[in-house]
């Protein structure tokens, strides 16, 4: 993907020489989201071998 030409051609150089400061932030947000993603399918597949799915 190309960023807009409006922004010139080294916007994308540019952008890829700073880290993002928030990187490691959003690292762990993902894993943290992830692993609930992860316990709701679980609790899902037991409620649903024990047919108690609740109301």
């Amino acid at each position: 993907m190309r960023p807009p030409t409006q922004f010139g051609d080294n916007i994308a150089a540019e952008a890829e020489s700073e880290p993002d400061p928030r990187a490691v932030s959003m690292m762990i947000c993902t894993r943290l989201a992830g692993r609930a993603v992860i316990r709701v399918v679980g609790r899902c597949n037991e409620a649903q071998g024990n047919n108690n799915l609740g109301e």
